[in-house]
Formats: structure tokens, C-alpha cells, sequence
């Protein structure tokens, strides 16, 4: 393309764009020139005017400036990068990947892959998602489709682009969500190698809600001449935000948090809750469960899918509880949530920022609730000066309001009231009692891990917080007893005994209780003081809260309302208050502030709060050299050096030593388990070329020289003619002709020396002679029908084994109590072929369903034929010619053939199929266990229920006047009695149409055998594991 068209497109972009303007009113969507499909998609998901951050980042953006962007969370930053990407992209490119968009969490890469979706709807731009813990073979494919944009979190696209060597020449726009985080969480090496395959000419945008003005761990980005967008740098939360700290003792937590999630519950308010590891949010979930309140969790071992079930169920108010650890606290989009919850307050007000941030959200009023424990002041402390607010404390009898934050104590009345539902809960739930324990040990390690607070909030946390005794929130006032009940209860904790160790014996003449007395008499006065100066000192300042609550009218409303105002001077409110005597440390601070300069900035707060990677250990690499041996001895010290290792309280090898490394293309070294050779075999399991970028490239044409150019040999051409196409069907035809003969050959050996086989050669010959690996015939469908339905509500996947001699099954049911056996020898088929031993897995609903089509006169064929398809084919045959072909799909079943010992029993009980099934349908209205009691004189089948007790006996002598079939025989050795569950033997009875009698074989502490004979050459036996439990029952 030349220059001249070049220039002409861009003059033709800029027209369209200042026709897409329209003489709206300011600020609106139409003033920003979005194309048409854009602003549709946008006034279709409701949003009628842009957020500041889309108004002020927007414009720079279409302008093609790199952009770095900062605001608070929930104010639109994802629409901000999005909206601008699809205008620049405007519609469809084969060429490849034009945009990339990283994102630091799976969750946050899923909810801008939703809003992208959302908005380019109308454009028809393609879409790729990578995130780690999905299908790489999915991923693979969508790249092959050629996508507009790329939606990734760093390791995994930097793990696909080093399996698949993809280049990204095309990519012009680049956005870095989350952009602080993504450098935090280590990933500055994938970003480094990504930016590497990056083209130079691209557009780069760092958004985040966070940001430092400090830019220097983001210059590695490759920014060219940025602009800054940073709103709401005073305001890091949102104005809709109210803040409620709630001070309680560190083992109370537990307490406090099930009053809170009751009450949560009770009013149907979607809350998140945030933990501070894993095993806290195992063990809450655990007490949740307890109380009968479901709550879904989230954190950071949890399977990608098992994290979209409970973010989806949270999302569709199944559960109003979401507990999660720091993972959720960035990317989880829960549109209209009501309050948060911290029950361990976090250890940088940066991550208090992006907790919050998920309420109040878009206008919406919202609620944060953090529970601080005395040792967590200071981290209080810290939030105050970042987020530059007051710390206001509640005061007695101070009624609640909403839009105040206020610090108070928790009520120890509620608390009181969940102590002994803990106890109780922990006493009779030993996994519960056991997951506290290891929430116990994490807290430990959390503990010792996390960063400590700054020296300057200790020290406020220890001369403001620890002298207050804070009442209790006005958010409890409803909840709590009477205010005496309220400060006996405090008097009772806050008392401290006045009297020493010396002075407990006062009536005896102890010297050291004369000189306490002494002491007390020269120091009283002192104490006195200092205690009378604390009381005055804190009422000056409630009484400066009362002022401050009481404002004085100001001048505008006095002029309103009076015509005239007589006054010496203008009114001033503060001369109508007696002015008060500062401390001396207060005096020195403001005369400080009026005539000496700061050596720190102002915002140094904010700032060190607000940096990336500020920590001892970044800082100490930095500046630390490591220099290698010179001797043989010293460099095999250094490859054995052994490292401690804190798990397993030992020394082992470094294992970071052993970890082998590859060097991309672009020097990069990352381990070698990117370049896995997944894409290859990809590639050659779905026929597909390899991916290159070279082929993708728009280049012009070359020129044609008039010389030859130098040409290789010439490519055989793989069309083939008429002739050639028949000549290799007659190969093909005489290969199959004869592997057919040889086929037949061998079936009429096999059939010779077989003594079950009942085909014959004559009837061999019409069976077609393909791969077929197993065949046989029914003359009527209806023992099938009988054998299938007897077993399939026991078992519903099965595997079918297929040998030269029977079809067999062996498989448990779903409890793993009974077990099936089933043997159909070769004897009660017609036509029974088998090529070689094949396993078929079934679904015997499916072949349920399949027999009903069936008459029970209709022959039956079954055929498996292993080129035709992963299939089992039924054909159902009449006396009239009808034919029906059902085609049975086959399942992927593993096979698990249990090992039944041969096993000497003590009873044999023979009776009458029917006979049986009607003994256990009767016992079965009265219980759900019957006890089996065999002895010399007979057997007796007994029922125990609250309606009475069924005893149905059989004597072993019989009836000799009775026939053979309807006869009960009880051969006992030695007498057994066991119990078993009435539901399986009904279930068992389902088989007395397959044979007239059953047979029923039972010992000591074995399982029963109940067994249907099927003709002369098959059985149907169940297996059932007696009853343990029952044993007081039997013997009573």
C-alpha cells in the first residue's frame, strides 16, 4: 500500500469519526464518534452516559497515545479500554491476533472476555480466551481460527506461544488490566518475553485502581510518551461507601461472624466474606453448614470448574454468602452486592481498596464490615492515612446512621450467644474440631508472614486506640441489653485489683506493706493527676465532636433570613467559644507546619502504600552479587549445596537447581515444560498445518525478473487418473479377498475343535466376512427383555464381556453393597461367533429402551462391528419379514473384574422363584431389614417394624406330596443368622421370570448368594454384604 493511500484512509477514518459526532449534549456517548454497531451495543446493556474514567481516557485512546489510567474500583475501567479497542478494530481481519488484553486472575480474564463479548456483538470480531486449567487442545483451535483479540493471563500465553512458536506481529493494541498486580504476583518475566514478540509500533494502555506516580517498574512496557489519567486519587472509594469497624478480641471473630451472617441471611443480603487463608475459609464454610446457612467459597486450589459453580450460584442468590481468600478481591464481578466482610483486616490498605470495591458499585449504596482485633490497630492506622479520613469513635447513646463510618466495640452479648453453639459443634464434630486446628496453625504462619505496619501507626495505635474504651457501635443498639446490663459487664472486664502482692496481709506488720503505704501516700497525688488529666483530656474532645455536631449557622442563612444584621465586625463563630489550652506537642506540630518545610512529600502516605514491589527482599537482590568458585572443589560445593527445608524440618537439594530451562526465541529462558510437543501432536491428530505468521503477512507482490530463476525439483502432483484410481482398487480388492479366506479358514478350525459352538459351517458361510469381532443370535427377544430388566435398576453402566465361550457381566451397584454376575454361555444362542475377547460397554437403560421396540416372539441379533463405528447393533426380526436395525452406542467403562473366592456354605435354601419374591414383598411393609435365621428344623425370614413383627418360616423337611418345582429344601450344616437389606433382596426378586427356582446360600459373616438358574448353560447371581450394624437387634 503507498503512501497516498495510506493518508487517504486515515483522512477518511478521521471524517467518519467527526460524522459519527453528533451535537448531543456534553459528555455523552454520541460526542465520542463510535461507530454504529459499537453505540447500539452500548445503549442495548444501559449505559446512558460514560463514567469519568471512559470520559477522560476514551478520547486519548482513539487517539492512539499510550495511556496510563487510575480509578477506583467499579468506575467502568473495563468498558474504558474495551470500548476504544473495538472502534480501532472496527470488524472482521483474517490476518491474525490484533489486540491482547492480559489480565492478572482467571476470574477477572473471564469477566472482560463476558464484557468484550457483550459489546462487540454487533461487530463481528472473533475472540479467543487463555487461561490457565482450560482444554490447551481447545485453545490450540481457537488460535487456528485466526482471532481479533486475545484475552490471556500471562502464563498461560506465554506457554501456548512457546508451544506453538506464535509471533504476534500483528498486534497494535495492547492493554495491561490490573497492571500493579500483574508485576506483584511475578510475572514480570512472562511479561518481559511477551512484550519481545510484541511489535514496536503498538499502542499500550496500563489500567489498574491502584497506580503509583512513580512509573518506573512500568517503563519496561515499552510505553512511548504516555498520558496520565488518574481520578479519584483523593476519593480510592466510593462516596456510596459506608465503613463500620467493629472491635472485638481475636478469638470472638468466630462469633461475631455467625451473628453477622444470621443477620445477613435474615435480610437476604449478598455478602462476600474475606479470610485470610484457606483454611479459614474451610473451616467457616464448615460452621455456615452447621447453622444451616449454605454458603459458596472460592479460593485459590479450587478447580477452574468447581469456581464457576459457586461463582454462578452466588451470581443466581442460591447461596447470600460467598466466603473467599485475596483471590476474589480483584476481578469477581458481582453486580448489586450489599456488604463485605473482613474478618482479618488486611495488611496493606491497597488490598482494603480492592475488597471494598466490589460494593457500591455503579451508584449503588453499599456496606463494608471489618472486624479488628487489638493487635490489628495498626493496620487500621495505616488505612486512615492512605485513605486520608478521620477516626471517628462511636460515643454512648448515639443513635445509628448509615452514612457515618464509626469504630466500636462488637457486644459481647452476641457473642455470648454463639460460644456455646461453637463448643457444642466443636465437642461433637471432630471435623470440624480438626479444621479449627489447622485454621489455628495457618493463622500462625500468616501471621509471621505478612508485612508489619508502619512505626508511625504503632505508635498512634498505642496512644489513641489503647487509652479508649470505645462503647459499644450504635449498629448494635438494637441488639444489646440495657445500658447498665452493658457497663456492669464492662466494669467487671476493665477491673484491675489496686493492692500488690505486698499489701495482702494488712493486718499483720509486714515491712513491705509499710513501705506500699509509704509509696502510696508520696505518689497518690501524681496518680491522681495523671488519671484526672486523661478524663479531661478525652472530655475536651467529645465536647469538641458535640461542637462540631451543632454547627452554628453560617453567614449565607443568617442573611436569608434577617434583613438586616447589626455587627461590629463580619460574624465569626469561633469567637463565641472559649479557647482551649492545646498540648505542648500540639503547639510544637503546628508551629512546625507554619515555619519549616517538609523533607517528605505531602501524599508520602499514599504513595508508599501505593508501590509496587516495596519490600526487604526485592531491595536486598537488587544489590546483592553472587560470585561463582574457581576451584573443582568449590563448584561441586555449589551444585550439591543443600537448602532447609521447612516442611519436612530437613535439608534437601535446591530444587530450583534441578528445574530445567529452555532459551525462547527471543532469549527468554522459561522452563522446559512449555515446549511439551502438545501442539505437534495436536496438529497431527486433527490434520492441520502448523500455524505461521509468514503466511498470514499482506505483502505486496514480487516484480517478475525477465531472467529464470533458479527452480528446485519439480512437486510430484498427488492427483491421480482414471487408471491409477482402479489399479489400487483392485489391490485393495485383492488384499480383502484374501484376509477373507484366511479368515474363513480359521473360523473352520475354531468351529471343529470347539465342543460349545453350535454354528456350522453352512451357517458360518452366510455370516459376512468383515472385521466383525463378535455375533450372536436370539430365536426370541423376551429372555434378553427379562435379564435386562432384572438387573438394570442395580446397575445402569455396565461392561459386556465377549468371549469364544459366554457374554458375561460382573459389576456393583452405586452404594457398593451388591454385586451382579451374569454368564450367558454360547448354549442358549443359535448363533454365537466371537473373533477375539472384546469388552463393550453399555448403558442398560439404553438397551432397556432399545428391547421394549421388540415383540417377545421377534428374533434377536446382536453384532459389534469394530469398523462400522463405537456401536452395538440390535436387529429385531417376525414371522412376517419385519426387520428393525437399533444402533446401541458404546461407553467408555472401566472394566474391574472383582475376584469371588470359592466359599464353603453353611446353608443352601432352594425354594420356588415366586415363592421367594412374595416373602420378601411382604416383609418389606413392615421393615427395611429382615434377619435370616437358618437351624437344623428349617428356616425362618423375620421383619421387625413399628407396626409389629412378619415371621415367615419353611421347614426343612418340606411337603412330599408337592411337586419338584414348587418344593422348599433348607440344607443346613451349621446354623447361621444374618440380617440384610430388605431393598435389595425385592430388587433381587425382579429375576424369578428368568428361572422357576432361585437358590439362596448363606454363612457367617459372608455375603449372600441368591442365584437363578438361566437354562443349561447360564446363571444370574446377586451378592449382598449382611447388615453389621445390627447385631443388638438380632441377638434381642
Amino acid at each position: 500500500m503507498s503512501d497516498a493511500e495510506q493518508t487517504d484512509n486515515e483522512d477518511f477514518s478521521e471524517l467518519k469519526t467527526a460524522q459519527n459526532r453528533k451535537n448531543k449534549k456534553a459528555g455523552g456517548w454520541q460526542s465520542l464518534g463510535l461507530d454504529h454497531p459499537i453505540f447500539k451495543a452500548i445503549q442495548r446493556q444501559g449505559y446512558n452516559q460514560p463514567t469519568p474514567i471512559q470520559r477522560k481516557a476514551i478520547p486519548p485512546i482513539l487517539d492512539g497515545k499510550d495511556t496510563v489510567a487510575m480509578s477506583r474500583t467499579g468506575s467502568g475501567k473495563t468498558a474504558a479500554f474495551v470500548i476504544p479497542m473495538l472502534q480501532k478494530l472496527k470488524q472482521r481481519d483474517m490476518k491474525g491476533a490484533r489486540a491482547l488484553l492480559l489480565s492478572p486472575t482467571r476470574e477477572l480474564a473471564m469477566q472482560t472476555f463476558k464484557v468484550v463479548k457483550e459489546l462487540g456483538r454487533f461487530t463481528g470480531l472473533r475472540c479467543a480466551c487463555l487461561v490457565g486449567g482450560d482444554n490447551m487442545e481447545d485453545q490450540f483451535e481457537s488460535l487456528h481460527q485466526n482471532p481479533d483479540i486475545i484475552l490471556a493471563t500471562p502464563g498461560r500465553l506465554l506457554h501456548i506461544a512457546v508451544e506453538m512458536n506464535l509471533k504476534l506481529t500483528f498486534v497494535e493494541y495492547v492493554v495491561f488490566d490490573e497492571a500493579d498486580r500483574l508485576f506483584e504476583m511475578g510475572l514480570a518475566e512472562q511479561l518481559h518475553d511477551i512484550l519481545k514478540r510484541l511489535p514496536d509500533n503498538r499502542q499500550t494502555l496500563l489500567f489498574s485502581a491502584t497506580l503509583p506516580k512513580m512509573l518506573i517498574e512500568f517503563a519496561n512496557a515499552g510505553l512511548s510518551e504516555p498520558v496520565l489519567v488518574r481520578l479519584d486519587v483523593e476519593t480510592k472509594i466510593s462516596d456510596k461507601l459506608t465503613m463500620q469497624f467493629f472491635s472485638t478480641r481475636m478469638n470472638d471473630k468466630l462469633g461475631a461472624l455467625l451473628s453477622l451472617a444470621r443477620e445477613a441471611e435474615r435480610n437476604k443480603e449478598q455478602t462476600i466474606i474475606f479470610c485470610a487463608t484457606i483454611r479459614h475459609v474451610e473451616y467457616y464454610v464448615a460452621m455456615f453448614k452447621e447453622t444451616g446457612i449454605i454458603a459458596s467459597y472460592l479460593h485459590s486450589q479450587m478447580e477452574p470448574s468447581s469456581r464457576r459453580f459457586n461463582i454462578q450460584r452466588f451470581r443466581d442468590k442460591v447461596t447470600m454468602l460467598l466466603v473467599v481468600t485475596d483471590v476474589a478481591a480483584r476481578g469477581v464481578d458481582i453486580p448489586l452486592l450489599d456488604c463485605v466482610i473482613n474478618v482479618h483486616f488486611p495488611a496493606k490498605p491497597k488490598l482494603f481498596v480492592h475488597r471494598v470495591g466490589r460494593v457500591a458499585r455503579a451508584g449503588k449504596s453499599g456496606r463494608a464490615i471489618s472486624l479488628v482485633s487489638p493487635d490489628e490497630y495498626a493496620y487500621l492506622m495505616d488505612l486512615l492515612l492512605f485513605l486520608n479520613v478521620p477516626l471517628r469513635i462511636a460515643k454512648e447513646r448515639e443513635a445509628y446512621n448509615e452514612q457515618v463510618s464509626t469504630f466500636g466495640r462488637f457486644p459481647e452479648a452476641l457473642v455470648h450467644l454463639e460460644d456455646d453453639f461453637i463448643k457444642y459443634t466443636h465437642e461433637r464434630a471432630l471435623e470440624i474440631s480438626d479444621l479449627r486446628n489447622k485454621s489455628e496453625n495457618a493463622m500462625k504462619k500468616f501471621i509471621s508472614t505478612k508485612p508489619p505496619p508502619s512505626a508511625e501507626s504503632v505508635r498512634r495505635a498505642k496512644a489513641e486506640l489503647a487509652k479508649i474504651e470505645s462503647p459499644i457501635h450504635p449498629y448494635f443498639k438494637e441488639f444489646c441489653g440495657t445500658e447498665e446490663q452493658t457497663n456492669f459487664l464492662n466494669g467487671i472486664k476493665n477491673w484491675r485489683p489496686q493492692a500488690t502482692i505486698f499489701e495482702l496481709n494488712v493486718g499483720s506488720k509486714n515491712q513491705g506493706a509499710q513501705i506500699m503505704k509509704l509509696k502510696r501516700k508520696k505518689h497518690q497525688k501524681i496518680i491522681d493527676k495523671k488519671k484526672y488529666g486523661q478524663k479531661d483530656e478525652q472530655g475536651g474532645e467529645d465536647e469538641g465532636e458535640d461542637k462540631i455536631e451543632n454547627e452554628e449557622a453560617d453567614e449565607t442563612s443568617i442573611q436569608k433570613t434577617f434583613n438586616e444584621v447589626v455587627s461590629g465586625r463580619k460574624f465569626d463563630p469561633e469567637f463565641t467559644q472559649k479557647p482551649k489550652k492545646r498540648k505542648l506537642d500540639e503547639e510544637k506540630q503546628k508551629e512546625k507546619e507554619q515555619n519549616y518545610l517538609r523533607y517528605t512529600p505531602a501524599d508520602q502516605n499514599t504513595e508508599r502504600q501505593l508501590a509496587v514491589n516495596d519490600n526487604f527482599e526485592r531491595a536486598a537482590q537488587e544489590v546483592s552479587i553472587d560470585i561463582n568458585a574457581d576451584d573443582d572443589k568449590g563448584i561441586y560445593k555449589m551444585q550439591h549445596k543443600k537448602k532447609w527445608d521447612r516442611k519436612h524440618k530437613k535439608f534437601i537439594t535446591d530444587p530450583s537447581a534441578s528445574v530445567k530451562r529452555i532459551r525462547t526465541e527471543e532469549g527468554t529462558w522459561v522452563p522446559a515444560s512449555y515446549k511439551s510437543g502438545r501442539y505437534e501432536q495436536w496438529t497431527k491428530k486433527q490434520k492441520v498445518g502448523v500455524a505461521d505468521d509468514d503466511d498470514q503477512q499482506d505483502e505486496p507482490r514480487r516484480k517478475k525478473f525477465k531472467g529464470k530463476m533458479p527452480q528446485g525439483p519439480k512437486v510430484r502432483s498427488e492427483r491421480k487418473s482414471g487408471p491409477q484410481i482402479a489399479k489400487e482398487r483392485k489391490r485393495k480388492e485383492k488384499i480383502q479377498n484374501f484376509q477373507n479366506e484366511r479368515r474363513h479358514k480359521r473360523l473352520q478350525r475354531s468351529t471343529n475343535k470347539s465342543k460349545f459352538s453350535k454354528i456350522s459351517i453352512a451357517d458360518s458361510r452366510l455370516l459376512p466376512f468383515s472385521i466383525t469381532m463378535f455375533e450372536a443370535k436370539l430365536s426370541q427377544s423376551l429372555l434378553l427383555k427379562r435379564v435386562i430388566d432384572s438387573i438394570k435398576d442395580l446397575v445402569t453402566d455396565a461392561p459386556f464381556d465377549c468371549s469364544e465361550t459366554a457374554l458375561s457381566l460382573q459389576s456393583m451397584d452405586g452404594s457398593h453393597v451388591a454385586l451382579v454376575s451374569l454368564r450367558l454361555g454360547v448354549g442358549i444362542f443359535d448363533v454365537y461367533r466371537c473373533d477375539r475377547a472384546v469388552n463393550l460397554g453399555l448403558s442398560l437403560v439404553h438397551m432397556s429402551n432399545a428391547l421394549k421396540c421388540a415383540k417377545n416372539d421377534d428374533s434377536c441379533a446382536i453384532k459389534y462391528d469394530e469398523e462400522e463405528g463405537d456401536g452395538l447393533t440390535l436387529t429385531f426380526e417376525d414371522n412376517k419379514g419385519r426387520k428393525q436395525e437399533i444402533l446401541v452406542k458404546l461407553m467408555d467403562i472401566d472394566c474391574e473384574h472383582l475376584g469371588v473366592p470359592d466359599q464353603k456354605y453353611s446353608c443352601i435354601i432352594e425354594m420356588p422363584s415366586q415363592e421367594f419374591a412374595r416373602t420378601v414383598r411382604d416383609l418389606s411393609n413392615y421393615s427395611d431389614t429382615v434377619v435370616i435365621n437358618c437351624q437344623k428344623d428349617g428356616v425362618q425370614f423375620k421383619a421387625t417394624g413399628e407396626g409389629g413383627t412378619n415371621t415367615v418360616s419353611f421347614s426343612s423337611e418340606g411337603n412330599d406330596e408337592e411337586e419338584e418345582n414348587e418344593r422348599v429344601s433348607v440344607n443346613v450344616k451349621e446354623p447361621v443368622k444374618l440380617s440384610f437389606s430388605i431393598k435389595y433382596l425385592n430388587q433381587f426378586s425382579k429375576a424369578a421370570s428368568i428361572s422357576p427356582r432361585v437358590r439362596l446360600s448363606l454363612a457367617a459373616a459372608v455375603p449372600v448368594v441368591v442365584e437363578f438358574q438361566i437354562e443349561d448353560d447360564g446363571f444370574l447371581k446377586f451378592y449382598l454384604a449382611p447388615k453389621i450394624d445390627d447385631d443388638a437387634d438380632m441377638d434381642s
